[in-house]
């Protein structure tokens, strides 16, 4: 992940001083720490659906509930796309493992 600062796209939800954003043009979900990137979870699109490959929080984020953040929002946001979730990367496995508000909307990537 390179240091980045300010997102430039995408739609955005916000929790306080954190914000998660949908970047398109980069194909991930983004959370935003001021305008410090904290972590990306890079996705993509298929068949209606929405691919997780990989997640990923800088280092001197990781243990305080960033990747959780990262992921519930945008696990959210897929869902209210209409959009089913393949868990693709670790991750994004073991949050739905552990968050059945998401179980309607998992797909295996062998549907798609």
């Amino acid at each position: 992940m390179t240091d980045e600062t300010s997102p430039e796209t995408g739609n955005e939800a916000s929790t306080g001083d954190e914000r998660v954003v949908r970047n398109d043009e980069r194909e991930r979900y983004e959370l935003w720490r001021g305008n410090i990137l904290v972590g990306v979870a890079d996705v993509r699109e298929m068949n209606g659906a929405t691919v997780f490959t990989h997640t990923g929080i800088r280092p001197e984020f990781q243990g305080a509930g960033s990747g959780s953040t990262l992921v519930k929002a945008a696990l959210e946001d897929t869902v209210a796309r209409g959009e089913k979730i393949v868990a693709g990367c670790s991750f994004v496995a073991d949050y739905v493992a552990e968050h059945h508000e998401f179980d309607e909307h998992l797909v295996s990537p062998d549907t798609l």
